[in-house]
């Protein structure tokens, strides 16, 4: 599997914003074809998407929101 620095700063970036509570524009556009990402790559690539999409049941279900959370730091922080 193919394992880029660009990749990983890219997904990175885009974690980091998003924990922030910035706006990272669409991974899509970004890396619009997570197939050459490496595992760990695509489940960052997989949970930012997912972000993206399910605003609404973060701001209906805490758990929810806590799970997407945590979800993100812990890519985040295996990334690194």
């Amino acid at each position: 599997m193919l394992v880029t620095a660009d990749s990983r700063a890219i997904l990175t970036d885009a974690l980091e914003r998003r924990l922030s509570g910035q706006a990272s524009g669409k991974i899509a556009d970004a890396i619009p074809c997570p197939a050459s990402l490496s595992q760990l790559e695509k489940s960052a690539w997989l949970a930012l998407q997912n972000w993206s999409s399910d605003e609404v049941l973060r701001e209906s279900f805490a758990s929810h929101a806590e799970y997407s959370r945590n979800r993100l730091k812990h890519l985040l922080q295996v990334l690194q």
